[in-house]
């Protein structure tokens, strides 16, 4: 172990001390809340627009005109979700004329004056297919919007036909206000959605971080090999100790860099309140934020969970990496090694999302004891459902008992592979170098 310390402590400090390690650890949060929180900029203000279109009405009861009203007047929205708006005109044709309507319109919409015309067909009341064609069918929002209103409309006159007061229906089907929360002695408690939000975050904060220092560690170990430094590394320490040392000091610096990030994120979620009062917030908001309407309540052993699976799946995937910049001799290479090393890790951020929705399913389960993919899926677990203290034991020591396990075949492997020049070995070669003493 005396060996092992000094090449751990460079690489720690190395790490630490770097600037780009001060800005991961520093906006890493912000960053991975950004992405998000542009996803959903983009979701809420990309099915806007101003759109122009046409509506072909062959129905008897002249829809047209009421689909038009139901268009300009929409159900309320929240406002920060872009709203299309509409420029239309109604076009009463027969049905035989719907041929040259078509192409008519469909000349307008490739001289970008229309973006597109809705076709209203006799027995559209019946249960006859409206069609829409346009420019703009790949709007969701727009399309959506106006097949909202079609719906409607086409409801409103069954309703009339059949005698039934549209407007006491309407009363009557006024949707029942409804909020749902978490509760329960395991996993966080409070608003569902944000439970789910935040166990996906710490399993992609994992996987982003676990894939980062892995390259990291590869890159390094394949610039080593090819200016010859590993060379005189290894006349004063064996190649196996240089390997423990790398992955222990740069592992030692992620841990320490997720720590940072739980103790903020933990911070954040427990003070949301107090924090958004600070600097000037809505008493509104404040109140919803202290209530955990929107917040969740997360308990600490989810945190430390957290910490404990990234810490597990690094050494046992960072090794991987090293053994792999050991192996080959360029970027093409490494490449084809690291896809299927990394195929599982992949695995386990699908499973991950999937137990998000159903923690308890047998293949939530499963991923979690699989040492493999539980770096993913037992954060996510122990948010939503939480995890009982022998079940995250037993997941967690199979976690770290293969990656020392991996560590250890790895070391013999990289202790041979590290002087090897050429062509890259097969995979017969390397099974012997496993067994070799």
């Amino acid at each position: 172990m005396s060996r092992i310390a000094p090449v751990v402590r460079r690489e720690f400090r190395e790490t630490v001390t770097s600037r780009a390690y001060f800005i991961g650890t520093a906006l890493g949060p912000l960053l991975i809340i950004g992405l998000f929180a542009l996803e959903f900029i983009v979701f809420a203000k990309g099915g806007g627009g101003n759109h122009r279109i046409t509506i072909l009405d062959a129905s008897p009861e002249q829809l047209g005109p009421r689909i038009r009203t139901a268009l300009e007047n929409p159900p309320p929205m929240p406002a920060f979700i872009a709203r299309p708006v509409f420029q239309i005109t109604v076009e009463p044709v027969a049905a035989a004329e719907r041929g040259a309507a078509t192409v008519r319109l469909q000349a307008s919409v490739s001289g970008q004056q229309l973006d597109g015309f809705l076709w209203l067909p006799p027995d559209v009341i019946a249960g006859g297919t409206a069609e829409y064609e346009g420019s703009n069918a790949t709007n969701t929002g727009a399309i959506t919007t106006v097949k909202d209103a079609l719906q409607r409309t086409v409801q409103s006159e069954r309703l009339r036909r059949q005698g039934i007061d549209e407007v006491q229906l309407g009363r009557a089907m006024t949707p029942v206000k409804f909020e749902s929360y978490k509760s329960g002695e395991r996993g966080v408690t409070g608003n569902p959605a944000a439970a789910k939000v935040l166990a996906f975050l710490m399993s992609f904060a994992i996987y982003v971080v676990v894939l980062m220092y892995g390259q990291s560690i590869m890159s390094a170990v394949q610039e080593e090999k090819r200016d010859r430094v590993v060379e005189l590394i290894v006349s004063s320490i064996r190649a196996r100790d240089l390997l423990l040392g790398k992955v222990i000091g740069i592992g030692a610096a992620g841990v320490l860099q997720m720590s940072i990030w739980a103790a903020v994120a933990g911070l954040l979620l427990s003070q949301g309140g107090a924090i958004a009062a600070q600097f000037g917030a809505d008493p509104g908001l404040v109140q919803i934020l202290s209530q955990q309407k929107i917040l969740p309540a997360v308990p600490a052993s989810a945190g430390i969970i957290f910490v404990a699976c990234f810490a597990g799946g690094f050494f046992l995937f960072a090794t991987l990496y090293a053994v792999i910049g050991a192996i080959v001799t360029n970027a093409q290479e490494a490449q084809q090694f690291v896809f299927p090393v990394m195929l599982p890790f992949i695995a386990g951020l699908f499973i991950a999302m999937a137990a998000g929705e159903n923690p308890n399913s047998a293949m939530a389960v499963v991923g979690s004891y699989i040492p493999f993919t539980s770096p993913m899926v037992l954060p996510v677990r122990a948010v939503t459902a939480g995890v009982g203290v022998v079940e995250g034991l037993v997941s967690l020591v199979l976690l770290f008992g293969t990656a020392f396990l991996i560590i250890g075949l790895a070391a013999k492997i990289y202790r041979i592979a590290i002087f090897a020049t050429g062509k890259k070995p097969t995979w017969a070669e390397l099974a012997r170098w496993v067994r070799a003493d």
